[in-house]
């Protein structure tokens, strides 16, 4: 539950600082490669 909880705001943390609010596209596209395999490691 709290390891949960705080994975669920580290993670809102870093999309909405590091993908939302990127004008670069090219970096958002990499940021997200980034968050994508730290959920699959996570996941598993």
């Amino acid at each position: 539950g709290a390891v949960n909880g705080l994975m669920r705001e580290v993670i809102k943390g870093h999309l909405t600082e590091h993908i939302v609010h990127q004008g670069d596209e090219l970096k958002r596209e990499e940021d997200l490669d980034v968050v994508l395999k730290v959920l699959d490691s996570y996941i598993k």
